[in-house]
């Protein structure tokens, strides 16, 4: 497609933040608008968001990121700012697991977190979200 005078490329890379993410590439510029799949200063918000795909969404989308992804918010990154988001959600999706599997509590896992300078609670949902997702859960109505 083509907005002003560019071409612009809409791609879908699976879910992640949402079911429905979708990045835009602006071919030949090595820019990547990534949406919410990435997050700059701040914990990725896990509202609605599929963890257990994150991870590997945010992988392919590296792939493609040539020089500069920038956020739903915060300030833009390289490839490398990108792989590290792939592994820091990574870390959030494995202790989740953990904590699915009766391995580990919720507290516990929440000081093993790459978030430590965020709200507890931001990553207390986002552990939770990964424990309902492994129980395929995820999609029923969570209480109130």
């Amino acid at each position: 497609m083509i907005v002003g005078d560019r071409p612009v490329e809409l791609r879908y890379l699976g879910r992640g933040h949402t079911d429905h993410d979708a990045v835009v590439i602006v071919p030949g510029s090595g820019v990547v608008f990534a949406g919410d799949l990435l997050e700059g200063g701040a914990v990725p918000s896990f509202g609605d968001a599929y963890p257990l795909d994150w991870p590997g969404t945010v992988d392919r989308l590296a792939t493609l990121v040539e020089r500069t992804a920038v956020p739903g918010h915060g300030d833009p990154g390289d490839p490398d700012w990108v792989r590290g988001q792939a592994d820091a959600l990574r870390v959030v999706v494995d202790l989740g697991r953990r904590v699915a599997a009766g391995e580990l509590a919720i507290d516990d896992a929440l000081t093993q977190t790459p978030y430590q300078d965020f709200p507890a609670d931001d990553l207390r949902h986002a552990l939770k979200r990964v424990v309902r997702q492994v129980h395929g859960t995820l999609d029923d109505e969570e209480p109130g």
